[in-house]
């Protein structure tokens, strides 16, 4: 199963397309929140890529904040919420694919992640790594499920995203069966 270029950054909710794909574009972590646990019902699975912050301002202003003799300004940050939970929550049936990025070996991360989370498959990589991951067209992952991990050796990023799909075919077609 080879993934496909999906959507054409055109904005507004857009559904259909060759591979059935719903393209919703969002600019806030709230905005994919609703969209993300509104949408999941109909979903057969949820591949949940993307790179959320775990914290937030807790105020946000409107505009340019002026210096206005200021020295110093104290920013506060809350903590987002957890889209993957929320999404499990109302989906208990869904299949879903969550990524954990860490510093050195993701190994253990991504399979704490996936007791956590509640979700079927993790895909852990090492950001700290040069060459792959964030900035480059490249990447190296383990793709961490229930029966152990698989190590995807540095390639393409379509190349990675097609064995992560191959992988959520291969285990969604055993959790079905089962």
């Amino acid at each position: 199963m080879a993934p496909r270029r999906r959507g054409d950054g055109r904005r507004g909710e857009r559904r259909g397309g060759r591979a059935g794909v719903t393209w919703v574009p969002v600019e806030t972590y709230a905005e994919l929140e609703e969209a993300t646990v509104r949408l999941a019902p109909e979903a057969d699975a949820l591949i949940m890529a993307a790179a959320v912050s775990d914290f937030t301002p807790a105020e946000v202003e409107e505009g340019k904040i002026r210096r206005g003799g200021r020295k110093e300004l104290e920013l506060r940050l809350v903590a987002t919420g957890d889209i993957l939970r929320a999404v499990r929550e109302g989906n208990p049936e869904l299949f879903m694919v969550g990524f954990a990025a860490t510093h050195g070996n993701p190994v253990s991360d991504a399979r704490e992640k996936l007791g956590r989370k509640g979700v079927d498959l993790v895909v852990g990589n090492d950001v700290s790594l040069a060459g792959a991951g964030f900035g480059s067209d490249d990447n190296e992952v383990y793709i961490v499920g229930p029966e152990g991990e698989q190590f995807v050796p540095r390639a393409s990023k379509r190349e990675v995203a097609g064995r992560i799909l191959d992988a959520l075919a291969a285990n969604i077609g055993e959790e079905r069966a089962g």
